[in-house]
């Protein structure tokens, strides 16, 4: 039922169960001009440290165009500070949740940056300074937007939303705090995964959901160590049907999102299908058996208001698992304003603990109430739940608040980190927070082991983060929620380096490592993976790197006392390919096309070239491209004269014109490439053609279009000059530097290729002819350089 107002900043609602939860708005985010203010608009993201919460807002702030911002602000709703307003620049924009890692916050934003896909920044928390960003994230894995990091020493997980090359399924990645190791360690395909969500670490394994993708698009739970290896799908969601009142159902739900982890099992909430389709509430085993479905989410209808309506809430999200009890928060409720829920580990005893108001539209037409709308973001310190509503409140911007729960025993660990094994000491008082007596403690140390004893001891003897719940009883018979630090163990590291990192393969390397790990005990054996499938048992191994490609070494060495020490080194670059057409542009339907649009026969079409350009006055095919400033780059495109006008044909690079060829009537297939810098994140590469008249025929074609980053690689060109197909055979001259040795690649598909001659140039370039295409004219080529 709707709560009533007790005053500034309470709310009283009564659950299910008929015990009391007082909610308290401890922040209501300012009212937006256009984007901005000064505190923020959607509040997404809380951490908590201490007495004080830190978080993220998606919009508003000071910045230009009020792209979010990164606050701070007392448990008491005292003291909120806006650490840091994004401006959609280089620093990024749409931030998500924030974490700490050492000393600094670290958090990611979604879009903008270097090269517009997002990027990874810090602030010191102490000093409220922004630390600028760490990493720009690029077509290697981008779009990281609302995805947490989970932090492991100086390594920082996560995962993106862009799959590598711009696949679209989105990677998990690795990175060190001072932005050095960045490493793709799992692209999605879809098959196993699309669009991957919040990480979970558990030791050496890290968890997480997908909300697209698996078997039926419904989504998957995944797990993956975090040297890259042994990834698994846990499970897969099944197929939703579309039920008679047009919503998506199925027995288990879809589309999962942020996983906890109690123990050794999983839960999250999937946001929609279930039975109501409304989602579902679900537990999975670590090691992916005994998937259940704990509390299936009651089919909603749609208010005055416009907002999903039933009595316990829609797209859940489970935030926290605490001893036997789940917190989470939804959407819908009575109000259709959203909930906060709790549900025991096994299914049973789901509450209401909190139903948030119905609003109303303002004169600004924000939807505003006394307490906030859409709640997320929860964190528990003891017996009160901290959390964010996304929107509403006084101003429809969103808030912040508090629900208290009940009494609290705060309990101490000595130590709270170090290296594994890690022996620690738990002390907790004899009373609770309103003074009642103890008479029983019930610990979870959180890497499944157990305790009664009032102050036990206890060994951590893997590495991981973990979070010890006590749950004690008063002699009240009331249970009473325990508030305590979290245990960081880490696990030992053994450095290895490498004599060369980059190059051209065939590129022999010389790994050399420690006899030491960062415990000081002795290594006794080593185990590589160089990361092209080849492995070595030797301390010090030379490997030859025989293809071209990014390679990330792996060690894990053994050590005196037993336990595995993961190596920390350098990744391997090796070898460089020039492409001529290094991806199929289809049929350039997603290029802008201007010019007389009355006069213009520019289309894309299905047939054996990709566009045909065929105006009687000037037209362009314009596309942005995702560039590196200050890097080159080599621009390659194929035109076919195929009618033998006399039409001319012209390449724009960053809006100066960079070739302009007439044809005067020569037919067949000329290759184009052009070297060029790029001096934004946002290069728009322009092909033009005019000069034909109204009774010509059908004048250029263009096909495969690409542009390949070539710095730091020698400048070889292939197909410079006329290209000939004469007798169903191409050719045409590759240049270069004397003495480079070039592989010369085929396909008929940009994915299989095969190798056609070696040669090495010298005069400065040689002349190739294709004898094995067989006539097939759609075939494309690129360099394989060696050193």
């Amino acid at each position: 039922m709707p709560g009533f107002c007790l005053g500034a900043g309470l709310v009283l609602v009564l659950p299910r169960d008929g015990a009391a939860q007082t909610l308290t708005v401890l922040h209501t985010f300012a009212p937006l001009v256009g984007y901005q203010n000064g505190d923020g608009y959607n509040p997404n993201g809380l951490l908590l440290s201490g007495s004080t919460l830190y978080g993220t807002s998606e919009w508003g702030g000071h910045g230009f165009g009020g792209y979010g911002t990164v606050f701070r602000v007392n448990t008491d709703g005292g003291a909120f500070t806006n650490l840091h307003s994004f401006w959609g620049d280089a620093d990024g924009c749409f931030p998500g949740g924030v974490i700490i890692a050492g000393t600094r916050l670290y958090g990611m934003t979604g879009y903008a940056g270097g090269f517009g896909l997002g990027t990874l920044f810090t602030l010191d928390p102490s000093t409220a300074s922004y630390g600028g960003v760490v990493h720009a994230f690029d077509t290697n894995g981008g779009y990281p937007y609302d995805r947490l990091l989970v932090a492991s020493g100086s390594i920082l997980y996560g995962t993106t939303e862009l799959g590598y090359e711009t696949s679209g399924r989105g990677t998990v990645f690795k990175i060190n705090t001072d932005g050095t190791g960045f490493a793709n360690f799992h692209t999605f395909t879809g098959s196993d995964g699309d669009n991957p969500g919040t990480l979970v670490l558990s030791g050496n394994t890290l968890y997480g959901a997908t909300f697209r993708g698996g078997s039926t698009g419904s989504g998957t739970i995944f797990r993956i160590n975090t040297d890259g290896t042994e990834f698994a799908s846990l499970y897969s969601f099944t197929a939703t049907h579309t039920n008679a009142f047009g919503v998506s159902t199925n027995s288990d739900g879809a589309n999962p999102g942020f996983l906890v982890l109690s123990g050794t099992s999983l839960y999250g909430g999937a946001g929609g299908g279930g039975g109501g389709g409304s989602g579902t509430i679900f537990k999975i085993n670590a090691d992916g058996t005994g998937f259940t479905v704990l509390h299936t989410f009651s089919a909603a209808s749609t208010s005055a208001s416009g907002f999903p309506t039933n009595g316990d809430g829609t797209g859940p999200v489970v935030w926290i698992s605490s001893g036997t009890t789940l917190y989470g928060a939804a959407g819908g409720g009575l109000a259709g304003s959203g909930t906060i829920f709790s549900l025991n580990t096994d299914g049973t005893g789901f509450t209401n603990l909190y139903l948030f108001t119905a609003g109303y539209t303002n004169a600004m037409g924000r939807y505003t109430n006394s307490d906030g709308t859409v709640p997320g973001a929860l964190v528990l310190s003891g017996t009160t739940l901290y959390g964010a509503a996304a929107y509403g409140g006084a101003f429809g911007s969103g808030t912040l608040f508090s629900l208290s729960l009940g009494p609290t025993v705060a309990f101490g660990i000595n130590p709270t980190n170090g290296l594994s094994p890690l022996a620690t000491q738990f002390t907790a008082p004899a009373a609770d927070s309103v003074g009642k007596a103890l008479v029983s403690w019930n610990w979870d140390f959180g890497d499944g082991s157990t305790g009664t004893n009032q102050n036990p001891m206890h060994t951590y003897a893997q590495p991981g983060i973990y979070s010890p719940v006590l749950v004690a009883t008063n002699n009240a018979g009331i249970a009473v929620q325990g508030i305590g630090p979290w245990v960081t163990v880490s696990a030992p590291t053994v450095p290895f380096s490498a004599s060369v990192t980059n190059g051209f393969n065939p590129l022999a390397v010389q790994f050399t490592s420690t006899n030491l790990d960062s415990s000081g005990q002795a290594v006794v054996s080593w185990n590589w993976n160089f990361g092209d499938g080849t492995t070595s048992t030797n301390q010090n191994p030379v490997h030859t790197y025989l293809q071209a490609g990014l390679f990330l070494p792996i060690l894990v060495a053994t050590n005196s006392v037993g336990s595995e020490v993961v190596g920390v080194g350098p990744v391997i670059a090796a070898g460089a390919f020039v492409a001529n057409g290094g991806f199929e542009t289809g049929d350039l339907s997603s290029w802008i096309v201007s010019g007389s649009q009355a006069t213009i026969a520019a289309s894309p079409h299905s047939g054996q070239y990709a566009v045909e350009l065929t105006p009687f006055s000037p037209v362009s095919l314009s596309q942005s491209i995702l560039t590196r400033p200050g890097a080159s780059y080599l621009v390659s495109c194929w035109v076919h004269n195929l009618a033998g006008s006399s039409a001319t044909f012209t390449v724009a690079w960053e809006g100066t014109n960079v070739f302009n060829r007439s044809y005067g009537g020569d037919t067949g297939w000329t290759n184009i490439q052009l070297r060029v810098t790029a001096n934004t994140g946002d290069a728009v590469l322009q092909l033009g053609c005019s000069g034909t008249s109204f009774f010509a025929s059908p004048d250029l074609e263009v096909d495969d279009v690409s542009v390949t980053d070539t710095t730091g690689i020698p400048s070889v060109d292939l197909g410079q000059g006329n290209l000939g197909f004469v007798a169903g055979q191409f050719h045409f001259q590759i240049a270069g530097p004397d003495g480079q040795q070039v592989i010369v690649q085929a396909s008929t598909n940009l994915l299989n290729w095969l190798s056609l001659s070696t040669n090495t140039i010298a005069g400065g370039s040689f002349g190739f002819t294709d004898t094995a295409n067989n006539g097939v004219n759609e075939r494309f080529y690129r360099l394989l350089l060696m050193p």
